[in-house]
């Protein structure tokens, strides 16, 4: 009775040593990322073309312009952020000078990001109707929702920090 208690013993040891050595993925190469990249812009434009129910006409006119924004938002985000690396910034080790820089730069960021969307909002006007142009501000926050939902992302992800629970509620006096 020993020796099967013993046995039963290892075995499981041994399996549950096998199943935490397997690589549960392998990391994606740059080639993987940037198919996933172009599937995932793919995927936007069939999603938007839907949602703002484009003619043929209204789209050839439009993606040029929706590109050349994008465009532009990129490079905003580039320089705006540049040189900024996640995990880089310890918030709690910042001088007072240097919070209040990354607050002016956060804030010339949103500035700079809707005068963007202004001026782009206007050029959609003149080829959209203003109820597809609405469609469209909405269309783009869906989309990334449609994304985190299909992803499966939940905020207590592994590898992310748990969010912090809500304070209680004070006690009735």
């Amino acid at each position: 009775m020993k020796k099967i208690n013993l046995l039963i013993i290892v075995l499981i040891l041994s399996i549950t040593t096998i199943m935490a050595q397997t690589d549960p993925k392998p990391k994606p190469t740059k080639a993987d990322m940037e198919a996933n990249k172009e599937k995932m812009e793919a995927m936007k434009v069939a999603f938007i073309t839907k949602e703002l129910e484009l003619t043929e006409q209204q789209a050839k006119t439009f993606w040029p312009i929706y590109n050349q924004q994008e465009d532009e938002k990129k490079a905003l985000r580039k320089s705006s952020f540049d040189g900024v690396k996640k995990g880089d910034m310890k918030l709690d080790e910042l001088t007072d000078d240097e919070a209040n820089e990354m607050i002016n730069n956060y804030l010339s960021f949103k500035t700079k990001d809707l005068d963007l969307t202004k001026k782009y909002v206007a050029e959609y006007k003149k080829v959209l109707n203003t109820k597809q142009v609405a469609k469209l501000l909405v269309s783009e926050d869906k989309f990334k929702k449609m994304l985190v939902n299909q992803a499966g992302m939940k905020p207590n992800m592994p590898g992310k920090k748990p969010m912090p629970e809500p304070p209680a509620p004070p006690a009735p006096k």
